[in-house]
């Protein structure tokens, strides 16, 4: 014979309501993941092709940055290391990458809009 107060059982009940919340949560997350995958490759392609002539230096390169719940964002590799260049090398590096983002949005608009 099992026994369980009245609080036991309430807080057990409670704790399944999560679990199940838990569950969606784990299934819509997923299912957010997946239709993310599918865009983040459609703009890996889109990347892929954009670089495949163009010679520049890596840290000047266009990359996609994932992060949780199926965000994710562009940014020039070397962006991150701006913080410690200053002076005239930072406003140049600035320049080389605002005019990476510039050549991709033009390569964009050829791509789409051009047909």
């Amino acid at each position: 014979m099992l026994f369980e107060s009245q609080l036991a059982l309430h807080h057990a009940q409670e704790a399944r309501k999560l679990v199940d919340h838990k569950q969606k949560y784990l299934a819509l997350r997923k299912k957010a993941k997946d239709a993310s995958a599918l865009e983040i490759n459609k703009l890996l392609v889109l990347l892929e092709n954009f670089y495949a002539n163009r010679q520049v230096a890596y840290r000047q390169q266009i990359v996609v940055q994932y992060m949780p719940l199926s965000i994710y964002s562009l940014h020039i590799v070397g962006a991150e290391a701006m913080e410690t260049v200053y002076g005239v090398y930072k406003s140049a590096t600035l320049q080389l990458y605002q005019k990476e983002f510039a050549d991709f949005s033009e390569y964009l608009k050829k791509e789409f809009f051009a047909k």
